[in-house]
């Protein structure tokens, strides 16, 4: 009977893998944030104030994997994201970040050592 020694890297793995995710999320961020200052065909931003107020904040780790979140400093900004007044909201916001979302598992795919990668 032979003996086998295996060598288990799993730790070393789970950083890296941690730390794909974690660049992977915030570069989707980024990108939605970016989207959203140049898409918001429902309304339009005379000043340039409003399109340079939406920003990606940095991600957070959480129980589950990583967050991102994708804001903007202004208090009415709500309002062009929701709608008042009978009005309807241009979800500029949700729209880039959904359009973004979808890119998350490739970008930790290329966030990963070659070696990791298939």
């Amino acid at each position: 009977m032979s003996k086998v020694t295996v060598a288990w890297h799993g730790d070393t793995v789970k950083a890296a893998v941690r730390a794909a995710e974690q660049r992977a999320v915030d570069a989707a961020s980024r990108a939605a944030a970016e989207r959203a200052r140049s898409n918001h065909p429902g309304w339009k931003d005379v000043t340039g104030r409003t399109s340079a107020s939406i920003e990606a904040m940095p991600s957070e780790r959480t129980a589950d994997g990583v967050r991102g979140l994708v804001g903007s400093s202004l208090p009415h900004f709500i309002f062009l994201e929701i709608g008042h007044h009978g009005r309807k909201g241009d979800r500029t916001l949700r729209r880039a970040a959904t359009i973004e979302a979808a890119t998350i598992g490739a970008r930790v795919r290329d966030a990963l050592p070659a070696d990791y990668r298939r």
